[in-house]
């Protein structure tokens, strides 16, 4: 019996010896995974290196472009500027209340620097009625005639020039130096919207890259002749006489509930008096968000049958 497990003891020790011999690592292979290690400490350094230059390469392009010669909110071109922009701003506020509000300073930055001061009242409702009426230098003039009479009861007749300074662009960026430029010139909005989009090659497009991937190459996403193609198959549905009759059928009542939600909340904040005439307290309406509604409701009745009921928001702010 002491025989036998001595035996045992000296067989296992001898494959204890085997397997660690045979899961000790040759030189070669001890070698061949130190070139392993190096080979993968190279490539994250390309990697790392690649990256850093793609970075330095986008900011510096950003930074040194000629688009910041445009008036925008962005002042300092720092690398936190570059990476954050005004996204924030954009996704916080109401639709196009910081474009309005970097126009306004925009147009009091040009003035200023060119020594005048803007139109108040007059020019501000021109400008909100046609959208950047400008010429490209930023600059316009306009003449007024006035007729003094002097003491002796004679008129006299001076010719007084006031300058005015528009913005016909405005220049933002986006996160990681996504630069946009927002046209506010009526002619520009004219030429973009009515330039030829048929062919191979537009000459303006649509850029929704990241969309497309996910809803798909449709008609909102795609440019050129494939958008074309799209165009007109859909053609029949948009014919006149069926657009006109199904905007004849609701765009009455829509528009009943619109306007008077708007009185309802006059009266409420005691603009109307009590014989139906113009109080002294006014009340702000956001127009933009208004207008989106009714359109919206309008768009999902004629175009998809369907009720958004976005009209019963601007209800419940005029009940409000």
């Amino acid at each position: 019996l002491h025989s036998l497990t001595f035996s045992l003891t000296l067989s296992r020790s001898h494959a204890l010896r085997s397997s660690i011999a045979l899961t000790a690592p040759t030189p070669a292979l001890a070698h061949t995974f130190v070139n392993l290690s190096v080979m993968i400490g190279q490539l994250l350094l390309y990697i790392i290196s690649a990256l850093f230059l793609n970075v330095l390469y986008r900011y510096l392009r950003w930074r040194y472009s000629p688009l910041n010669k445009i008036p925008g909110p962005i002042k300092n071109y720092t690398l936190k500027e570059w990476i954050v922009g005004v996204f924030s701003i954009i996704e916080n506020e109401p639709f196009m209340q910081p474009h309005q509000r970097w126009w306004k300073e925009a147009e009091e930055e040009e003035a200023a620097r060119h020594g005048a001061s803007l139109l108040s009242t007059s020019s501000r409702s021109r400008m909100g009625s046609v959208i950047g009426n400008g010429i490209s230098n930023g600059s316009s003039g306009s003449t007024n005639d006035s007729s003094n009479e002097n003491i002796n009861g004679t008129t006299s007749t001076t010719k007084s020039t006031t300058r005015h300074y528009e913005t016909p662009l405005l220049h933002y960026t986006s996160l990681f130096g996504k630069q946009f430029i927002c046209t506010l010139d009526a002619d520009a909005v004219k030429q973009i919207l009515t330039s030829k989009a048929s062919t191979p090659t537009p000459t303006y497009i649509k850029g929704l890259h990241y969309l497309r991937k996910v809803v798909g190459a449709g008609l909102v996403t795609i440019d050129g002749t494939t958008w074309h193609r799209h165009r007109r198959i859909i053609q029949p549905s948009f014919n006149n006489q069926f657009l006109k009759d199904a905007l004849s059928g609701c765009i009455p009542d829509l528009m009943d509930r619109f306007c008077h939600a708007w009185e309802v909340r006059s009266c409420k904040k005691g603009t109307c008096g009590d014989d139906g005439s113009d109080g002294d307290v006014n009340s702000d309406i956001d127009i933009a968000t208004h207008f989106s509604a009714l359109a919206l409701d309008i768009i999902g009745k004629v175009a998809f049958s369907h009720e958004f009921q976005a009209i019963e928001e601007v209800e419940r702010w005029g009940n409000s």
